[in-house]
């Protein structure tokens, strides 16, 4: 008996010396370690701030760039319409005066035949063969008086009398030779005209041939008593200069005359008269311009004489001052770049960072360091808000681990002791084998172990009791997370909502920008219908103004009315001019509002993206925290198990106690004690066991997270 209490005893005392070994752990040396932030695995091109950047830049570039370009074509078409129609304007009226002017010149002829005694004194002259006779001499003279009377009353005209029958001439100034002019190219071409006028045109020296200046001369066939006549008005060039010195095309393009061969009748350069114009002019058209070799031509046709008036400019002078749109788009598309480059930057700085940073660091606490904040919680915005949401849920779980940590060297600590008391239980076994030999000089010995073994006991159930608490305490905290991460949840799903409706309303906002837009250009239609009818009525007033003059005395009444259309019409396109002003400040206020709603639209877009991607990790890491209380609730349960075997454990040393103090008595009993006390020592060694199972994925899992 003495030998099989003594072999127990031996493997007692080896189980719970191996026990012991396995659960004592190495000493750890406390190291600091540095605090880093682990960086966020998107790339720089994919990441928030490089998008919004380039989302800025690149619509503002590509706005004002495509802006600038059609504000210069446009601007050169507008320019060129505008001037085009001005100097139409101006070549018609221009014209105008040409047919006042030169029916002033036709009245003088008329004048002339009314005269007393004009017609008379022609057939007089004509019942004379002999013009050496001094009657005839008289009779001319009477003649020549009447065309030098015209001359001084206008000196810039010259008048000559040709009977085209005898082929004799009287001149209002220089004689001249009268087979000089009857041998003329143009007067061969009047005798086989038979109109009553014939418009001779420009003549370089005049119609004597020796003049150092050209004149403009037209012939009136003239029926005196059954013979034939011709009255040649001769006009010297500064006629016409004093009618058009003030019109002009472009800088200094000058109007000319040109006859129905088109060869030059009248030009400011002397040099050009009786030349061939250099654009050929179409005798019926419907345009007073036409296009040829890039250079502009207006024209238009006298109703008084078969003559043009034209004039020609360049169309890179006409749009030559638009240059400067050109370069006032390419200092607004750098202003632009400028603008947009600080208003990115803003908004990369007070959004895209700021996210970027909390990104970040939840990155970090995804790695497990626990230890990381936010420093943008003082913000009053949605940003701010989920900051300090972010601190207070890593401030939470924090905590908790920290608690965890304790409660885990905690529970080493007491499986270190139950160690201890597994090895004295060893030994108590083995002096149970020895008191089996000598039961009565152990007893008192086996009764102090026993109380040995109820101290430890008990204070066994202790440790057990706090590290139960805790434990508790741990899965209350783990839920309060869980919470707090739902209510992160919801918060962000709000967000996220209102970030959407946003969008939608700013979607709503831009289609009505674009109505308004269509309707300012509704507006522009009207005013061009205004413009177009103060133009017809300025030229109106215009011709009732020739008119008046023309009717003399009589007329003027009509010119003061002609006069006071013209001011209201001036009045009518000062006021359009001033709502096309107006209406532009409209336009240009709609374009802009519609390139900030445009702008705006990709921000809601690029927050609902990152308040998504917000979510999802939120919501890993709620996943997280439901498996790390699932451990917790394992733990305690296995800390309620240990609660059990602690009171086998007690109860068994009662029992040993007992069978100490009747140890005298009972020693048949001491066999089946000791057997039941080595069952209950391999129950706790098990305990013990999946103890230090548990204690150690605890501390593997705790190793993941960094804490203060």
């Amino acid at each position: 008996m003495k030998k099989k209490f003594q072999r127990w005893g031996n493997k007692a005392k080896q189980g719970w010396s191996t026990f012991s070994s396995k659960l004592r752990l190495p000493k750890k040396t406390k190291t600091k370690k540095k605090r880093t932030f682990k960086n966020s695995n998107v790339s720089k091109k994919d990441s928030l701030s490089t998008k919004i950047l380039v989302s800025i830049l690149s619509t503002v570039m590509l706005s004002v760039l495509a802006v600038g370009i059609a504000s210069y074509f446009i601007s050169n078409q507008i320019i060129e319409d505008k001037v085009t129609e001005a100097q139409e304007q101006t070549i018609i009226q221009s014209g105008d005066k040409l047919d006042y002017l030169m029916k002033q010149y036709k009245d003088r002829v008329t004048e002339i035949l009314m005269a007393d005694n004009f017609s008379n004194t022609l057939n007089q002259m004509d019942t004379y063969d002999d013009t050496n006779n001094f009657e005839y001499y008289n009779l001319k003279s009477t003649i020549d008086d009447a065309l030098t009377q015209i001359t001084m009353i206008d000196s810039n005209v010259d008048l000559y009398l040709l009977d085209t029958d005898k082929e004799f001439m009287i001149s209002s100034t220089e004689t001249i030779e009268e087979s000089t002019v009857f041998e003329t190219e143009w007067y061969q071409e009047t005798a086989e005209n038979d109109a009553g006028t014939y418009w001779i045109g420009g003549l370089k020296q005049g119609i004597s041939t020796r003049k150092d200046d050209p004149t403009v001369a037209f012939g009136q066939n003239l029926k005196i008593g059954g013979k034939d006549y011709l009255m040649v008005v001769e006009m010297q060039t500064i006629v016409f200069e004093e009618a058009f010195q003030d019109v002009t095309f472009g800088e200094s393009g000058l109007i000319r005359m040109i006859d129905a061969n088109n060869n030059i009748v009248f030009s400011f350069d002397s040099d050009e008269v009786a030349e061939p114009y250099s654009y050929d002019i179409p005798k019926e058209a419907d345009s007073n311009n036409l296009v040829s070799d890039n250079q502009l031509v207006f024209y238009t046709p006298s109703e008084a004489t078969d003559w043009y008036l034209v004039g020609d400019v360049s169309k890179q002078e006409l749009t030559k001052d638009t240059t400067n749109i050109f370069y006032i788009t390419l200092g607004i598309v750098l202003l632009a770049l400028i603008i947009s480059i600080i208003i990115a930057g803003s908004i990369v700085k007070n959004i895209a960072k700021p996210i970027d940073r909390i990104s970040h660091l939840m990155s970090s606490a995804k790695q497990g360091d626990l230890t990381v904040r936010s420093d943008v919680s003082k913000r009053k915005d949605e940003i701010g808000e989920l900051s300090t949401s972010f601190n207070a849920m890593l401030g939470n779980i924090s905590t908790m681990m920290k608690q965890t940590r304790l409660s885990a060297n905690q529970v080493l600590d007491a499986a270190s002791e139950l160690a201890t008391v597994s090895n004295t239980q060893s030994q108590s076994a083995k002096e149970v084998a020895l008191a089996s030999e000598e039961i009565a000089s152990g007893a008192t010995g086996l009764t102090d172990e026993a109380e040995k073994g109820n101290n430890l006991a008990a204070s066994i159930h202790d440790e057990t009791e706090t590290v139960y608490q805790n434990n508790i305490e741990m899965e209350q905290q783990a839920v309060a997370v869980l919470e707090h991460s739902h209510s992160g949840l919801e918060k962000l799903n709000e967000l996220v909502t209102q970030t959407r409706d946003s969008e939608e309303m700013t979607e709503a906002l831009v289609s009505k920008v674009d109505i308004l837009q269509q309707s300012t250009e509704q507006i522009y239609q009207v005013m061009e219908m205004l413009t177009s009818i103060a133009q017809q009525t300025n030229l109106l007033s215009l011709n009732a103004a020739i008119e008046a003059a023309r009717a003399g005395e009589a007329g003027k009444g009509f010119a003061v009315v002609a006069d006071e259309i013209r001011k209201l019409s001036t009045q009518s396109k000062d006021s359009i001019d001033k709502v096309e002003e107006i209406t532009s400040g409209i336009v240009n206020e709609v374009n802009e509002t519609l390139q900030l709603l445009e702008l705006s639209t990709p921000r809601f877009r690029a927050q609902v993206t990152q308040a998504e991607d917000t979510q999802s990790i939120l919501n890993d890491v709620g996943e997280n925290m439901g498996s790390f209380a699932g451990k917790i609730q394992q733990v305690t349960a296995s800390v309620q198990q240990l609660r059990d075997s602690q009171e086998v454990l007690t109860s068994t040393i009662h029992q040993v106690s007992a069978t100490a103090e009747e140890s005298s008595a009972i020693s048949e009993e001491v066999s089946a004690t000791t057997e039941e006390q080595l069952r209950v020592s391999e129950s706790l060694v098990i305990t013990s066991d999946e103890l230090k199972q548990l204690s150690e994925e605890l501390q593997e899992m705790m190793k993941q997270f960094k804490v203060d």
